[in-house]
């Protein structure tokens, strides 16, 4: 593109049009992407429903349960919580999320040389909450979301 001449009172100045866009598309290229993923349409997939009257007898037990459950549904779980007994440092309550669950935080100081990658990270809302009260005998599920907001494998 052709350079424009703009006058000012205090001066005649010459644009390179093109740089000046190329500039702006640059600085928002990250924003723009942002944006798209954020109105992409909302997209709720349902797995298979698991009872809240469900027991455990073991964390082990919950964790491999989890991690079939998963596997059959079509995702991947993450331990993301975990709550202990102040006294005995037994776990009390654990959350498990799906892998595309939270938001990307980078850890880079610096914008400047950073890549403009993509995240598995989709604020996915499934998670499962597990509760072991001190004088339980059994853990508990004490919430279950069951929806997810991306495709499933």
């Amino acid at each position: 593109m052709d350079n424009v001449s703009i006058i000012n009172e205090d001066k005649e100045e010459n644009i390179n049009v093109s740089d000046t866009i190329q500039e702006n598309i640059n600085n928002n290229i990250s924003d723009t992407i942002q944006e798209g993923l954020d109105n992409e349409p909302s997209l709720k997939i349902a797995t298979e429903n698991i009872s809240l009257d469900t027991t455990f007898a073991s964390w082990e037990e919950a964790e491999i349960f989890l991690e079939e459950y998963g596997r059959r549904n079509g995702f991947s779980i993450n331990k993301y919580r975990i709550s202990r007994n102040k006294s005995s440092q037994l776990i009390t309550k654990r959350t498990f999320t799906c892998v595309f669950g939270g938001k990307f935080k980078s850890n880079k100081k610096e914008t400047g040389n950073q890549r403009n990658t993509r995240t598995k990270k989709h604020q996915c809302p499934w998670h499962i909450n597990l509760t072991f009260p001190e004088h339980a005998t059994n853990i508990t599920i004490s919430l279950f979301a069951n929806e997810h907001n991306h495709e499933l494998r």
